[in-house]
């Protein structure tokens, strides 16, 4: 980040419930190695709190601190900040693929609905949360959670909001004579993403009902 002269780097503030990938929203002057947050100027505050250096930029695990109903876990790969409005947890790649997978199954839904009734999720609540390995299953949730993260991704993308837009998504169907047809087929892949996207959840569902 120091290197590479820049200014603006993502920042991760939680925000509204999503699965999987998304709430790409924020940015923070992190410039000379945030030197302007770090040292405000006499009578400024800064509500900066990211307080362990060693987990910068590194990819992670998030969720809304505060939520108006269940908690959702989310993505952010390798070059975002984060405080504590958007908590997150660290582990190697695999670890966080399988941790995500469990704890957006139904069995911690009901987990956190005991340990967190207030609806204020703070990360050593999370870090109570039964976390079981099944090595015979491993394999399958991390390829289920690598799946859900890119069609989460593809969805968010989609909007002309996200950082990765490219194009608007009728454009690759562009070829049908008709706009009503376009946006059928852009309808129908929308919906089958979602569809898979759903059985895939129901799959880690049945998952780890039987693990736990």
């Amino acid at each position: 980040a120091a290197r590479s002269g820049k200014k603006w780097f993502p920042y991760n503030k939680g925000g509204e419930f999503r699965r999987w990938y998304g709430n790409n929203d924020c940015v923070i002057n992190w410039q000379r190695d945030g030197y302007e947050i770090l040292h405000p100027n006499e009578g400024e505050t800064r509500s900066f709190q990211n307080v362990q250096e060693n987990t910068r930029f590194v990819p992670h695990v998030t969720w809304s601190k505060v939520s108006s109903g269940s908690i959702a876990f989310r993505y952010k790969p390798q070059g975002h900040l984060y405080d504590m409005a958007g908590a997150s947890m660290f582990a190697s790649e695999d670890v966080l693929n399988y941790v995500q997978g469990v704890l957006s199954s139904k069995i911690i839904d009901k987990v956190s609905s005991l340990i967190s009734p207030t609806l204020n999720f703070e990360p050593g609540q999370i870090g109570s949360y039964p976390i079981i390995q099944s090595p015979q299953h491993r394999d399958e949730v991390i390829r289920l959670v690598e799946e859900n993260r890119e069609l989460s991704k593809t969805d968010w993308d989609s909007f002309e909001t996200s950082w990765d837009f490219e194009q608007h998504p009728l454009l690759p169907h562009g070829d049908e004579t008709k706009l009503a047809d376009t946006y059928s087929a852009w309808e129908r892949e929308a919906s089958d993403r979602w569809n898979q996207l759903k059985a895939n959840e129901e799959r880690l569902n049945e998952i780890f009902i039987e693990v736990y």
